[in-house]
């Protein structure tokens, strides 16, 4: 999307910081490689830009959601490991061989699928196994190999152009208070896995168990790799004071009226102003990734270093603050979350007050709020 008014409503992201947080990463993960993921366009900061920074930092490699995400990274340029998490499905495996994407196999006819739409030619995959999310997976629970798993090991040894570049697994439990056992455990199935597969002839090249949450708390459980995605941007799951918070969503004022004792506010009309007050309208609504939950109150907002609490109903478009008496003019910058004049609004707090997580916070900035690199 072309933007002309980059100075209303924008996200700022500190492509900087980005490059901190992945090397303090990297120093957290003691010699393992990192991956950056960048789904669901780098949790909302723009992929293909923090993926060019990350490649000075020389970032071992990049793990997206789908072919779509993949093929705007190739297309943009970015070179090394590309690796699909999600199910690619098989009208789309070509272009994911042609444009040396790496891709996830969970059962024998996925990889039959890819083996036949490779034509001979050379195709990386990572085994995803489940080891108790019960998602996607080949069986990984402990006891011998599943038939499946086997049956994909003896069509790997069968086809030299099949490179098993990785196997991996997703943490259930790692940002879960008391959850550290069944992270445990699913590290323990992991490795057997690995191991039996191994004693067939298999030897994934990367094997990889930490998110986020597991790189604080497990660092890389001694595999070769973990994977990278909301540490990136905010350090959320941890309390670890040195990741820094890359991202701030700002909005400006854009009208500011009085309102009569007994005048109701925005759709339905439920606030009902308690005395004659100033109201502030704001150029950021639910489209733009204000949650409307945010409303009647249980959102504020930063403007001049000062919380303002949002009233009446979040708009499409816009929204209303009391001013609470003090002096706001058309044109301040408001942050929705963010520090302002050394006063901060973070990812966090936001989710608790809108009863939602902070990854569904950060993905919701829409498209139509243009991204800003420092």
């Amino acid at each position: 999307m072309k933007f002309t008014d980059k100075t209303k409503t924008r996200l700022i992201v500190n492509l900087e910081d980005v490059a901190h947080n992945y090397n303090y990463g990297k120093k957290l993960a003691k010699g393992a490689k990192v991956a950056a993921v960048l789904k669901a366009d780098g949790y909302g900061n723009g992929a293909v830009a923090i993926a060019h920074r990350l490649e000075k930092e020389g970032c071992d490699f990049f793990a997206v959601s789908n072919i779509d995400e993949a093929l705007e990274l190739r297309d943009a340029g970015v070179k090394g490991i590309i690796l699909i998490l999600g199910y690619v499905f098989d009208e789309y495996l070509e272009s994911a061989v042609e444009n040396d994407i790496s891709l996830s196999v969970d059962t024998s006819a996925h990889l039959k699928k890819i083996i036949e739409k490779a034509c001979g030619r050379p195709v990386k995959i990572h085994i995803k196994a489940d080891t108790g999310m019960n998602r996607t997976g080949y069986y990984a629970k402990g006891g011998d190999l599943s038939d499946d798993l086997i049956l994909s090991a003896n069509l790997i040894k069968e086809n030299a152009n099949v490179i098993c570049e990785g196997i991996f697994t997703h943490l259930a439990t790692a940002d879960v208070e008391g959850g550290e056992d069944f992270s445990r455990l699913q590290y323990e199935r992991l490795v057997n896995t690995t191991n039996k597969l191994r004693a067939l002839g298999i030897n994934p090249q990367i094997v990889h168990l930490s998110n986020s949450a597991g790189l604080a708390k497990f660092s890389s459980f001694g595999l070769d790799a973990v994977r990278m995605g909301v540490s990136l941007y905010y350090g959320y799951c941890t309390d670890d004071a040195n990741f820094r918070h890359t991202t701030s969503f700002k909005t400006k004022v854009v009208n500011v009226h009085e309102m009569k004792k007994g005048e109701g506010l925005s759709y339905g009309q439920k606030f009902v102003a308690p005395e004659d007050m100033t109201i502030a309208v704001i150029g950021a609504g639910f489209a733009d990734g204000l949650c409307r939950s945010l409303s009647y109150g249980k959102g504020s907002v930063l403007i001049n270093g000062e919380k303002f609490p949002i009233i009446g109903l979040i708009c499409m478009d816009m929204a209303m603050i009391d001013t609470l008496g003090k002096k706001i003019n058309v044109g301040d910058d408001v942050t929705i979350f963010g520090t302002d004049h050394g006063k901060t609004i973070t990812v966090e707090e936001i989710a608790k007050d809108a009863g939602r997580t902070p990854y569904e916070i950060i993905c919701g900035i829409s498209k139509r709020v243009p991204r800003i690199y420092k």
